[in-house]
Parts: structure tokens; C-alpha cells; sequence
């Protein structure tokens, strides 16, 4: 199952849980699969509680999560059935997208050297600044539990976020949408999930990351997907 978070709730109880949460995962996704993003654990791991929340809180920053319903998994988290956020949140997170954007098209900058978070975080205009004819949304920091993969779940969540952008384009009257990426190059599987989504590469770049190795650089390409918006 694939549900998209809120950026707040009504009810705090609920939203202490999810900011440790996704806390959680994320730095579960990056000490797994460090050579996959271009932050590491040790310098996302000194962010403090604001910072997290703000990173579900941002109108510019839209996550998606994927939730295992094996209930031999999930024992200790107590739920019946995810049917809601707050039964959602007792499963076990297994894989992870955030949708950034809408920006009109040229705004953003996609790059493997800085984070897209860059531009993002204190942007409050989501609603009134994407209103031209094609709508730029990015796709960042998507990971599927290695234990979990093969089981189509990758695709799953960038056909969720992808249907999520095209409806958005509509409802504010644009003609078309670009999803753009940035994945590294030794990245195969990743690369052929979106290949299978539809992206194709347009550009690749030496990225220099946060990374130790290889003094931070990192081979990366850039791919992107246009979708028509119809009416």
C-alpha cells in the first residue's frame, strides 16, 4: 500500500509519530544504501527535530511512502488495517519517494552536486507560483528496502507520484509536466526502474557529494520524463 503524508495534522499525537518515522527510514535508507544518495548518514544524522518535521511541513516537498501489511512484521506496531494516517503509521515503511515542486519549468536545476532541497526549503508558493504551461516537478531520495525489492514496489511509488503531478498540472490548467531525476550511474536497477517509468537520460555530470570516497565524486545522469496533460 502507498500513501502520500500530510504536511501537518490536527492531532499532535499523531504527528510525533510520523516526524521520528520518517526520520527513521531515511537514515535507515542512506546507511544501507550509502553510495545511492549524495548525503550520508553522519551528516543528515545531526539534524535536529525542526529540521525533519520541516522537510514534511515544506509545500514544495510531497512524500509518498510504501507500507508493508505483514502483520508478523508489523506485530509490534499494533494495526488492523492501514485504512487511515494513523493506522498507516503503525506499518512498517518500505520504501520511500518525496515529489518536489511544482515549479514552472526553468526553476529548477536539477544537478547531482547540490542538494534539491536548495531552493526548496523556504518556499511557501506552491500553489501560486506553478501556473505556467508546463509544470517541473523532481523526483529525490526514492528508496525500497533491500529486502523488499523485485517485488515492484519502485515502480509503484513513481506511478503514485507521477499520477499525483499529472493531477496537479490539471486542476492549475497547465499543458504539460517534466518530471526530472538524478540517479548515479552504477545505480543499474534503479536506473532501469526509471528507464520503465518512462525516463530517459539527457544529460550526465561528475557530482561532487558529501561522500568520502572517490573525494566526494560521483558519476551521475540526469533523466527526465514529459508528460501531455489532457483536459
Amino acid at each position: 500500500m502507498i500513501f502520500e503524508m500530510p504536511k501537518s495534522c490536527d492531532d499532535a499525537r499523531v504527528w510525533r509519530i510520523l516526524v521520528p518515522i520518517q526520520k527513521e527510514f531515511r537514515l535507515r535508507s542512506v546507511q544501507l544504501a550509502p553510495n545511492n544518495f549524495g548525503s550520508t548518514y553522519e551528516h543528515e544524522l545531526a539534524f535536529d527535530d525542526e529540521m525533519w518535521a520541516s522537510r514534511l511541513r515544506n509545500p514544495l516537498a510531497t512524500t509518498f511512502v510504501a507500507v508493508s501489511a505483514d502483520c508478523d512484521t508489523n506485530a509490534s506496531r499494533k494495526s488492523s488495517s492501514p485504512s487511515s494516517l494513523e493506522s498507516a503509521l503503525c506499518w512498517e515503511w518500505i520504501g520511500r519517494l518525496i515529489l518536489m515542486g511544482p515549479k514552472n519549468e526553468g526553476s529548477i536545476h536539477p544537478t547531482g552536486s547540490r542538494s534539491p532541497w536548495t531552493g526548496m526549503a523556504n518556499s511557501h508558493e506552491a500553489e501560486t507560483e506553478a501556473s505556467g504551461k508546463v509544470l517541473h516537478f523532481h523526483v529525490n531520495g526514492m528508496f525500497v528496502d533491500p529486502s523488499r525489492r523485485g517485488a515492484g514496489i519502485g515502480i509503484a511509488l513513481l506511478a503514485r507520484a507521477l499520477t499525483w503531478g499529472d493531477a496537479f498540472a490539471k486542476r492549475s490548467g497547465s499543458d504539460h509536466v517534466r518530471y526530472t531525476m538524478v540517479v548515479d550511474q552504477v545505480n543499474v536497477p534503479a536506473v532501469r526502474i526509471y528507464e520503465r517509468a518512462g525516463f530517459q537520460t539527457y544529460a550526465s555530470e561528475t557530482a561532487i557529494t558529501k561522500r568520502k570516497e572517490n573525494g566526494g565524486k560521483s558519476e551521475v545522469i540526469l533523466t527526465e520524463r514529459r508528460d501531455r496533460v489532457s483536459v
